[in-house]
């Protein structure tokens, strides 16, 4: 094998199949060697055969709604609207594929300045709950060029986070966005985090729960809170603090969490743990 062999690879990801037909979407990306980036387009498996949705392309995370009748993803879109360039400066944001099996141009909902990061559809369809990132008040005003000259004075630890860079810079997102667009998102204010691990709704609509990250107390590591919001008034209660856990999931109205009750447990294997209401695993 030889470096240019790597755009041979397609790498498939993200099946789902139609929650009442028979057939099944994915994204399928490739390494674009020319321009230095993986482009991914969107696939559907239907009754034997499978094709190129065409129209859609640079999507990932491919979600039903509970109906089916729509497609939720995440596409990648200029972050300025009115970018003809093809390599200009791109974040994920949350689009809708009102006709799955036929492609064409998906309806792009936000437009966050640093992307979407997950999003979950409500339990009725109307409402998609969104995990997004934006610029902190003191660089939102900056270009991408005085952004990287900006001096950073390190006054804490942990200070940087791989996969989102430094902290000081941006601040998580919450959001309730409307699936036909003509609202304008509605924001709810969780707290001070710099990381957003998973989210997922009650399966009666009225809340959601968010697995979040920010700073330790002592400022040498991160912790992890569950936390448990109103859809309809954002009120936040944490539901369990300083745990290890990877996902969480509502099972009728159980709140289930994949990982370890408290950070020192680990290594240990990971397992499924109900949080209770008083917030005990």
């Amino acid at each position: 094998m030889k470096p240019p062999d790597l755009d041979r690879f397609r790498i498939l990801s993200g099946p789902r199949l139609h929650p009442t037909q028979d057939f099944t979407v994915f994204s399928v990306s490739r390494a674009n060697l020319e321009k230095d980036r993986y482009d991914s387009s969107l696939w559907i498996a239907d009754s034997g055969d499978v094709r190129e949705l065409a129209g859609v392309s640079r999507v990932s995370s491919p979600e039903w709604s509970r109906d089916g009748s729509k497609l939720g993803l995440l596409m990648k879109v200029p972050d300025d609207p009115e970018a003809v360039d093809d390599d200009a400066e791109r974040h994920p944001q949350l689009a809708i594929l009102d006709d799955p099996r036929g492609g064409g141009a998906p309806r792009v909902l936000t437009k966050f300045p640093l992307g979407v990061s997950k999003f979950k559809w409500s339990p009725d369809g109307w409402t998609i709950l969104v995990a997004a990132a934006e610029y902190a008040d003191s660089w939102a005003n900056l270009s991408v060029k005085d952004r990287g000259k900006q001096p950073r004075r390190i006054t804490q630890v942990p200070w940087r986070f791989d996969a989102a860079s430094t902290w000081d810079d941006r601040r998580t997102v919450t959001a309730l966005i409307d699936v036909t667009g003509q609202q304008e998102p509605r924001r709810i204010d969780i707290g001070n985090f710099v990381d957003i691990a998973d989210i997922a709704w009650h399966p009666d609509g009225s809340r959601f729960v968010v697995l979040a990250e920010r700073a330790h107390a002592d400022r040498t590591r991160l912790e992890q809170v569950v936390l448990e919001v109103d859809a309809a008034s954002g009120d936040v209660k944490p539901r369990h603090v300083d745990g290890s856990w990877t996902e969480v999931h509502f099972t009728g109205s159980r709140l289930i969490a994949i990982g370890l009750p408290a950070v020192y447990d680990w290594p240990a294997p990971y397992t499924l743990y109900e949080i209770k209401a008083d917030g005990t695993p």
